[in-house]
């Protein structure tokens, strides 16, 4: 996967899912949880770069990222 391993750790892709993540109307913590599994699933980027990006840590992220797939399984519009 030598694609994905060009664009690991790269900020502006994580800059660039942020701000698509941004244009859709949810609230705040939810467009940032969104942005968050987003930025895991597509930009290739660690857990760890993407926990600095947010401020938090890489077992944060992994917690957002499981609790925002087990909301999406019971909310039909969250999916």
């Amino acid at each position: 996967m030598p694609s994905l391993r060009a664009k690991r750790g790269n900020p502006e892709n994580i800059d660039a899912i942020i701000t698509k993540d941004q244009e859709e109307p949810v609230d705040e913590k939810q467009s940032r949880n969104i942005s968050i599994y987003c930025c895991q699933q597509h930009s290739g980027a660690k857990l760890k770069e993407i926990g600095k990006h947010f401020g938090i840590s890489d077992a944060a992220v992994s917690q957002v990222i499981r609790r925002l797939v087990l909301k999406c399984e019971k909310a039909q519009e969250l999916k």
